[in-house]
């Protein structure tokens, strides 16, 4: 699968990008949300992850970015500061899953994309 990952925090853009091509994803990975609509409109991933709290433009703005592109991959929203509201809001613009970081185990990220 194609899979996109966009977090400011590297250690666990890193940890996701081994995790996830180890097992054997194609994997980009993005540490801000600058101009990275334009290159996820033209890889068109299976898979987003996508931090909800980026330097550029936030999480939620690249969201409704995806989903008026018209695109078709499953969105998973993820962040350390989880609010019912927060989560709400994603999954209201068209977010698949939302997940709360830290990872009890990175390797659970696996479970999503299979």
């Amino acid at each position: 699968m194609n899979i996109v990952v966009i977090d400011d925090e590297r250690i666990i853009l890193n940890s996701m990008v081994r995790v996830l091509s180890g097992a054997g994803h194609n994997v980009v990975a993005f540490s801000s949300g600058d101009h990275v609509l334009d290159k996820v409109k033209e890889m068109d991933p299976d898979y987003i992850f996508l931090d909800v709290k980026i330097p550029g433009h936030s999480g939620i703005e690249i969201l409704k970015g995806i989903k008026q592109a018209g695109l078709y991959s499953k969105v998973v929203m993820m962040s350390g500061y989880t609010s019912s509201a927060s989560i709400d809001e994603a999954k209201n613009l068209g977010a698949d899953i939302f997940i709360k970081k830290p990872f009890d185990n990175i390797f659970d990220i696996l479970k999503i994309v299979v």
